[in-house]
Parts: structure tokens; sequence; C-alpha cells
């Protein structure tokens, strides 16, 4: 069975192999579902995190949308840690074509470890999508602080 993109609004219907229809269903908004069994590309991050004030790190993964796939909190930021939470993440969500991270020695390490190093993709912007899911926990951190100095 082929994809088909459909139009929610008028009804409409059309085949995704038709160039103009992949392009008319990005035009008006449309979401568009995924191709069934396609690897997802994910970025991952690490962010500290105060929980009863203490210094934690969550590890997040994050798709090509900027959804988070998968989140994982720890109290150490090393090579155990980032190879338990890419285990975690690759278990749940099946292979992956790259996964793009920033230059902590950890995810190089747990990477070829998994026999995923050349799979890496290290960049100075790579990573910004998963960088910009950080930003609400951020926000509601920020907000909180302030009632503490009142």
């Amino acid at each position: 069975m082929e994809p088909v993109w459909a139009d929610v609004r008028s009804g409409y219907q059309t085949p995704a192999h038709q160039p103009d229809a992949r392009l008319q269903a990005v035009a008006l908004g449309l979401a568009l579902e995924p191709s069934p069994g396609r690897p997802v590309s994910p970025a991952l991050d690490e962010m500290f995190v105060k929980i009863n004030g203490e210094t934690h790190y969550l590890w997040r993964a994050v798709d090509q949308e900027g959804e988070v796939l998968e989140s994982y909190v720890t109290k150490t930021r090393d090579k155990k840690a980032a190879l338990k939470f890419m285990r975690k993440a690759l278990k749940n969500h099946g292979p992956v074509e790259a996964i793009a991270t920033d230059g902590l020695p950890s995810y190089k390490a747990a990477m070829s470890e998994l026999g995923n190093k050349d799979r890496q993709e290290i960049g100075r912007w790579i990573s910004n999508r998963v960088e910009n899911s950080h930003l609400p926990i951020r926000r509601r951190e920020r907000v909180k602080q302030r009632f503490r100095r009142m």
C-alpha cells in the first residue's frame, strides 16, 4: 500500500510518490507522516538539572522534528551513563542512520563499544535541535529561582 497525503480541510488525497503532492502537503502545513520502517536520525545531548538541591544530568534524544524520543537522569556524566542511555534509546527506537552529538568524550567511548562509532556526527550546529529542546526546562528553572530570591 502506498502512502497517501490527505488534505484534511478538503478531503482530497494524492499519492505520496508525486513530488507536487508532497510540496502541496508541506505548503498547506499538513503533518507529514514518516515512512514506516525508516530509521530515525536522533540527536543526543545532556544538561545539568538540580533535583532537591543536587546536580544531576538529564540525557535526551530528539528526532528530526525536535520531539523528545527518550530521556534519562543520572548522577554522573561518564561512559557508563552514556552507554546505558544509548542502549535504552536504541532498544526502544531501533536502528539509526546517524547520531548527532556534541563533543563529549563519553559519547565517543560509548559508541565505539556499541559499534556505532562510524555513525556519530559531531559538528558545530548539528545538535541545535536538541539544544533547543532544553529551553522549556531552562525557562521553568529560571522561574523557580525567582521565587526563592524574594
